[in-house]
């Protein structure tokens, strides 16, 4: 599928990408400090969870299939495109709302009632905000192939501001959790019809139902399914388990330091949109170049990693309680176990990336995720009775610890003339250094110029860090400018 668009380099692409995340996130600034104060922490539990329900519906409803048919659409040209985009897209929509249906029946009917039940009067807006989420994951996956970076960014906005305003509205007016819940899923449904009307009208041929293709993306997408449901128990699963054993009050303050420390992931996002296409292009130029590529940006991305854990452990005390008043200060203590959590996911994200570009197989990345999900599952078992949620996010930093393990061995494997894992020991070393600092600092940030202060002073001993132990060279740098540009150094 040429596009011109292509061409640009991954710096301009990967930097409209984060422009876009970093607006997109600008909404939780919004509605974060909204609803905490609004809304008893208990209607805010209920409000994490139904995300964290919907979250593990998604893939189910998905079936993988929008990994599944990005890797078999960068395939087709011309003609063939509208009849494959309009079969997965019938397909997942009836599998979708069939499933979901079956789904909320049997939560309605008492399955797991113990741990679901806050969950009973919000069945509606998560079965909604599920298969509106699930569409347009799938409807998105054509605009991004073909670099339509502007549709993308509108169509987001509308879903993330939209929802958010919608979810401020029905909270005020009285609606609770089930209003909060109600906004976003109306807004993703929105999203997704406009999503599947722009795809289908910008492809290429006849309406046609194109059955071979629809099994091919099915046989791609099978390692995904349980890939999902590694990734969502890594993610999501915790909060039942601090539901269940210490309630939904301690439920939103988890929640809230996984909403402050999700800007970790707005460069794997902008990543996302232009990652898969770029290394499908520079592995054409060989396995040396694109080992050099899959380097240099994990290196710079692991940098930034440990640049985040040093600033969320000087200030995030003090700004989760500006954003969310005094009773939610613990979350900021949270905050630095859940960045780094957050960047281990992104870092075995990127590696990930390296069998999907090369074999497009993700057997091996579903196999490690679920032995980090197996192992989560145990420690949440294990710890969250006794340490709450303590518990809980110690145990989510080990398991994509594991996760990121597991996949770089089969990496090496795939790819053995990679050579960043040798200089991992530094990137540990400099994240404990910028760690011990920032603690040093923390009770000196009781202000917001003090917050200023100490943030640049921690930056500037990470940078400090990051130069003594040779974490990133100007060569990274080049590579990720322009990694088409023949002559980049290596």
């Amino acid at each position: 599928m040429p596009d011109s668009r292509r061409q640009e380099s991954l710096a301009f692409r990967g930097g409209f990408g984060f422009a876009l995340q970093v607006v997109l996130r600008l909404r939780g600034l919004i509605l974060i400090p909204i609803l905490l104060r609004v809304l008893p922490p208990a209607e805010v539990g209920v409000m994490n969870l139904g995300n964290a329900f919907a979250g593990w519906a998604t893939p189910l409803l998905l079936l993988g299939l929008n990994t599944g048919f990005a890797l078999r659409v960068v395939h087709l040209t011309g003609r063939a495109v509208r009849p494959a985009l309009a079969t997965v897209l019938a397909f997942s929509a009836t599998f979708s709302i069939a499933a979901t249906l079956l789904m909320l029946l049997t939560v309605h009917l008492g399955l797991l009632r113990t741990t679901l039940a806050p969950l009973g009067p919000v069945l509606i807006p998560i079965g909604l905000l599920a298969v509106g989420t699930a569409t347009r994951e799938l409807a998105i996956v054509l605009p991004q192939v073909r670099q339509e970076l502007s549709f993308i960014g509108q169509n987001s906005i509308l879903m993330d501001f939209g929802g958010a305003l919608l979810a401020i509205t029905f909270v005020l007016m009285g609606f609770g959790a089930y209003g909060g819940l109600l906004g976003p899923a109306i807004t993703s449904a929105i999203a997704a019809a406009l999503a599947a009307t722009f795809s289908l009208r910008t492809a290429e041929g006849p309406w046609a139902f194109d059955p071979d293709f629809l099994k091919s993306a099915l046989r791609a997408a099978l390692p995904v399914v349980p890939l999902a449901l590694a990734l969502w128990i890594l993610q999501s699963s915790d909060y039942f388990f601090i539901s269940h054993f210490d309630g939904t009050v301690s439920v939103a303050i988890y929640a809230l330091a996984y909403n402050l420390a999700s800007p970790v992931l707005m460069a794997m996002a902008a990543m996302n949109l232009t990652y898969l296409p770029t290394c499908v292009e520079i592995l054409g130029r060989g396995r040396v170049e694109f080992a050099r590529f899959i380097d240099a940006s994990t290196r710079i991305f692991a940098l930034g990693g440990v640049a985040a854990v040093a600033l969320s452990v000087v200030g995030g005390p003090l700004v989760t309680s500006w954003l969310a008043g005094p009773g939610y200060r613990e979350s900021g203590r949270l905050l630095p176990v859940i960045v780094g959590a957050y960047v281990l996911f992104s870092l075995a994200q990127l590696q990930q990336f390296v069998p999907g570009a090369m074999t497009q197989n993700l057997a091996g990345a579903a196999r490690a995720h679920l032995w980090a999900a197996a192992f989560n599952i145990v420690a949440n078992f294990a710890l969250v009775p006794s340490y709450g949620y303590w518990g809980a996010a110690w145990a989510t930093l080990v398991s994509y610890g594991l996760a990121l393990v597991l996949l770089l061995r089969d990496v090496r494997t795939l790819l053995p003339e990679t050579l960043w894992q040798e200089s991992a020991w530094r990137f540990v070393a400099a994240a404990a250094a910028s760690s011990a600092l920032g603690l040093f600092l923390r009770p000196f940030t009781t202000s917001a110029l003090a917050l200023v202060a100490f943030s640049m002073v921690s930056m500037v001993g990470t940078a400090l860090l990051a130069a003594g132990l040779g974490l990133v060279s100007r060569a990274d740098l080049a590579q990720l400018r322009d990694p088409r540009d023949k002559g980049s150094p290596a």
